[in-house]
C-alpha cells in the first residue's frame, strides 16, 4: 500500500481490491472484445462505462465528507470526463444499430 494512503488513515484496501481485481481486468477483456468486434465487448464496455461514471460521482461527496476537498475536485473532473465518454459511446452505438434499407 502506498505510504500516503497509509498515513491518511483511510480504508482503501477494498477500493484497491475492486479496482485492481475486478474493474481493470474487466476493462481489458472489454477492450479485447471490442477490438475483435464481438457483441459482448459492447455490452461489457457499456456496463463498465456506466459503473465507472457512478463510482466517480459517488467519490465526490465521499471526499467532501472525509474533509478532503482537493480529491473531490479531481473526482468531479473525472466524473464529467466519464460521463462524456459514456454519452459518446451510447450515442455512437445508437447510430450503428439503426437498420438500413437496401434498395
Amino acid at each position: 500500500m502506498p505510504e500516503t494512503i497509509r498515513l491518511a488513515g483511510t480504508p482503501s484496501s477494498v477500493t484497491f481490491a475492486i479496482d485492481l481485481g475486478l474493474l481493470v481486468p474487466a476493462c481489458y477483456v472489454a477492450a479485447v472484445w471490442l477490438w475483435r468486434r464481438r457483441a459482448w465487448g459492447y455490452v461489457l464496455a457499456g456496463a463498465l462505462l456506466v459503473a465507472t461514471t457512478f463510482i466517480d460521482v459517488v467519490g465526490i461527496p465521499l471526499s467532501l465528507v472525509m474533509g478532503q476537498p482537493g480529491p473531490a475536485v479531481v473526482t468531479g473532473v473525472l466524473a464529467l470526463a466519464s460521463l462524456a465518454v459514456t454519452v459518446h459511446f451510447f450515442r455512437g452505438l445508437g447510430e450503428s444499430l439503426v437498420p438500413t434499407r437496401e434498395a
